[in-house]
């Protein structure tokens, strides 16, 4: 299992550190790793209550998600699952 986070926004740095959560969520469910990915806010998907937080605490909006990091970690996780399936083998004859 590998577990994912969508988070940061804008051009802030990405946090150094994964939420306080993470490390035990990894520990209780047995994960790989976790990964944390840029987000996308759409003021306009969202409630009111959302889109007052949004313009309350000035979050960016917009599409931040790095689709080059997503493909890179989906890649890793298809090879090492491939690497833990049988070899197929086309019958002989």
């Amino acid at each position: 299992m590998w577990l994912f986070s969508s988070g940061p926004v804008g051009d802030r740095p990405e946090p150094r550190e994964a939420p306080a959560d993470v490390p035990e969520l990894v520990e209780l469910t047995g994960a790989v790793r976790h990964q944390l990915f840029r987000g996308r806010v759409d003021a306009d998907r969202v409630g009111p209550v959302e889109r007052g937080v949004v313009r309350l605490l000035d979050v960016p909006t917009g599409d931040f998600r790095d689709g080059e990091a997503i493909d890179a970690v989906a890649a890793e996780i298809a090879g090492t699952l491939s690497a833990l399936l049988p070899a197929v083998r086309a019958p002989a004859g």
